[in-house]
């Protein structure tokens, strides 16, 4: 990559560039979103991390193969991504991630759907720019449950899903629907 400036006729020709960032992969635009219905997981906006975590999430149309844990299908439509924790130790995290861009005036709002059924639930962590900005730990039940979050940054920002094990293999934290739009999220009437 070269930047290359010339001069004017004039001292008053100055030219100036500032804030350069340059990122691995694919550039992203808002909105942008992942629902994992291709059953494959490099369709998703969001990439599993390929260096500092243990493990990669995975997809699936179906229960997840551990009993007492998972779940048994998608929050919407027929495909979601968990982390399968058999095999695992207690801690080891897995972590899909991706830098994302910021609007002008730097609002944007996150949904997604998340699962977090079994005795040895570990923990869903949501980061942007290592700041957390959702956390849950411990089971959450057999159910879906939904999240939805104001963001503001000001310039561009990793954006990363982690989950870590808890202490058994009934930790299988999943998630779907996820939706990163421009603006806050909208508030719901009150019935």
């Amino acid at each position: 990559m070269q930047f290359t400036a010339t001069r004017g006729c004039g001292f008053q020709s100055e030219v100036a560039i500032d804030n350069i960032q340059l990122y691995e992969g694919e550039c992203v635009s808002l909105p942008v979103s992942c629902t994992f219905e291709t059953l494959n997981i490099q369709d998703c906006f969001l990439k599993n991390d390929k260096t500092f975590d243990d493990f990669d999430w995975k997809v699936n149309d179906r229960p997840t193969s551990s009993g007492g844990t998972g779940p048994s299908r998608a929050a919407e439509g027929n495909v979601y991504a968990f982390v399968e924790t058999i095999g695992r130790r207690k801690g080891d995290i897995a972590t899909l991630e991706r830098f994302v861009p910021v609007p002008a005036d730097g609002k944007m709002c996150l949904t997604f759907e998340y699962h977090m059924f079994g005795r040895h639930m570990g923990s869903l962590e949501v980061l942007l720019q290592n700041t957390t900005v959702f956390y849950e730990f411990g089971d959450k039940g057999n159910k879906w449950n939904k999240a939805e979050l104001n963001l503001n940054s000001s310039a561009v920002q990793m954006l990363q899903f982690t989950a870590t094990r808890g202490c058994g293999f009934q930790s299988e934290v999943a998630i779907d629907n996820i939706q990163l739009y421009e603006g806050e999220c909208a508030v719901p009437l009150p019935t």
